[in-house]
């Protein structure tokens, strides 16, 4: 969220969005907020709206890759996005409270939405995992990024669809194997493996310096 909040001239639109929120945590507890606020909602009185600027700031909080959207928008992007975007969240809203029985009705769910461009699967798989916190709490079916990619699955260019439900049992086998539930778990390991990114970052300068 950083990157986005102080670099507003090569983040477009998705800047007004950050702008109010000065930590991940902060822009975390509001989506959190909207969105039980939405569920809470009789159906039939749910706005679009609404749905939109969850949208918004989970794109916010999800780094400066969600940028992409707001660059390179155009009408016929975001009209696709606004009629396949409620139904993935009413995918998730809809699944089984278990992980493994939910993981091909939000799978199919995510493929139609990783049809619009510039969203993949690394940041729809952000937004489907706030979307079933209400259904699974912690078990949430988790992020699938470049880091999960690279150091989960020992993919070298990225998440992609097609490894997609074998990441998701994966991670459920490695949850029920160390006792600790979904959203956790995957926090604690991009965390770890971001810092050792980072350090790995770090050695490689000074290598060049030397």
């Amino acid at each position: 969220m950083r990157a986005i909040v102080e670099d507003e001239a090569h983040c477009g639109e998705i800047f007004e969005y950050g702008r109010e929120f000065s930590s991940d945590d902060e822009i975390e507890a509001d989506i959190i907020n909207r969105i039980n606020k939405y569920v809470s909602t009789p159906v039939s009185e749910r706005d679009l709206f609404d749905l939109q600027m969850i949208f918004h700031r989970i794109e916010v909080w999800g780094g400066s890759a969600g940028r992409m959207l707001y660059l390179k928008e155009t009408v016929d992007n975001w009209d696709n996005m606004w009629v396949k975007y409620p139904k993935l969240v009413d995918v998730c809203l809809s699944a089984s409270p278990e992980p493994e029985k939910s993981i091909d009705a939000v799978f199919d769910a995510v493929k139609e939405c990783n049809e619009i461009k510039y969203f993949g699967v690394a940041f729809i798989t952000k937004h489907t995992r706030f979307w079933l916190v209400p259904r699974m709490g912690q078990d949430a079916l988790p992020i699938f990024d470049s880091l999960m990619a690279s150091n989960i699955m020992s993919m070298k260019y990225g998440a992609s669809l097609s490894r997609l439900k074998e990441y998701w049992h994966a991670m459920i086998r490695k949850s029920k194997e160390e006792h600790v539930h979904l959203v956790p778990l995957e926090r604690q390991l991009f965390k770890r493996f971001f810092a050792e990114n980072e350090s790995r970052k770090a050695n490689s300068r000074k290598k060049q310096c030397v």
